[in-house]
């Protein structure tokens, strides 16, 4: 430890000059300690701080945005809910497909002659059910049958159809349909 009369009988042997260097000199490394010891690690931590309070505002205001957007989009996901109606099972599946084809023809005023499965096919997590199906009816009928097929609520095209007349100069006409319908498992 240092002795204050030692260190005295030290200063006493400076000049002026030496003495005002001295004491600045300690004044400097005392700062310097303060700062790198105190003053720099509060600023940095400040810092860091406001940094992080900056990132939490930015995502608080994309939540924000969102939440705000919510029965929005909770509305539009309602309206396309009917198109992710899970199936239990591939025959389930068809069975409701074909009671969907079958009313479609029904609202129609359609006779169906025949209709049958066609097939399942499943590729990356979506099952496509086809349908061969024969028809009769007015022209008028048969295409507000392929409308109301292709303006469903689930997810039906068309692949081929055939259209011709049941007799020559008869408005009553047969059609020949292989429909497909995707369904989500």
């Amino acid at each position: 430890m240092i002795n204050i009369s030692q260190l005295s009988t030290v200063l006493d042997r400076f000049s002026r000059r030496e003495r005002i260097i001295f004491y600045a000199s300690v004044v400097f490394v005392a700062l310097a300690l303060i700062d790198r010891l105190l003053v720099s690690p509060a600023l940095d931590k400040i810092a860091s701080l406001e940094s992080n309070i900056t990132d939490k505002k930015e995502i608080i205001q994309k939540d924000l945005h969102f939440i705000y957007l919510k029965k929005g989009i909770e509305k539009e996901a309602s309206s396309y809910a009917g198109y992710f109606k899970k199936e239990a099972s591939y025959d389930e599946g068809m069975n409701a497909f074909l009671k969907l084809i079958e009313d479609i023809a029904r609202r129609s005023s359609i006779d169906l002659l025949n209709i049958r499965p066609a097939g399942v096919k499943a590729e990356k997590g979506i099952v496509k059910y086809y349908v061969d199906l024969n028809c009769r009816g007015r022209m008028e009928q048969i295409i507000l049958f392929i409308y109301r097929i292709e303006s469903a609520k689930k997810i039906l095209t068309i692949d081929k159809v055939t259209i011709s007349a049941q007799e020559e100069g008869s408005s009553v006409a047969q059609c020949r349909l292989t429909v497909s319908g995707l369904s989500i498992p």
